[in-house]
């Protein structure tokens, strides 16, 4: 438990107290920093690559986009929106939309 609240004191919303050294940003846990540093400065972790996913336009990680074509497109179906083209992996997903938004019943 004292570990816990010791994470929670660190972490929590206020002072981000973990300035980096060769830019204006600051963190409040050294963990995100040195994440950053190692991100944005010195290049020794590799800043991940977006991919679009064909099917319905998002934008993910490539492990995203892994997970997200095995959920949402593992059937290869699609139900887009007549009225504002908005895409839906379900198709009671589509029609609740078209209730709510476009008041179709």
């Amino acid at each position: 438990m004292a570990t816990h609240m010791k994470y929670h004191a660190q972490s929590n919303p206020g002072e981000a107290r973990y300035a980096c050294s060769m830019c204006p940003k600051r963190y409040r846990s050294q963990s995100n920093l040195i994440v950053h540093v190692k991100t944005i400065h010195t290049g020794e972790y590799k800043k991940r690559d977006k991919v679009t996913c064909e099917i319905c336009n998002i934008t993910l990680t490539e492990g995203g986009m892994y997970v997200h074509k095995k959920t949402k497109h593992a059937d290869g179906r699609i139900f887009p929106c007549k009225q504002c083209g908005a895409i839906f992996h379900k198709y009671p997903e589509l029609i609740a939309h078209r209730n709510k938004t476009h008041k179709v019943c």
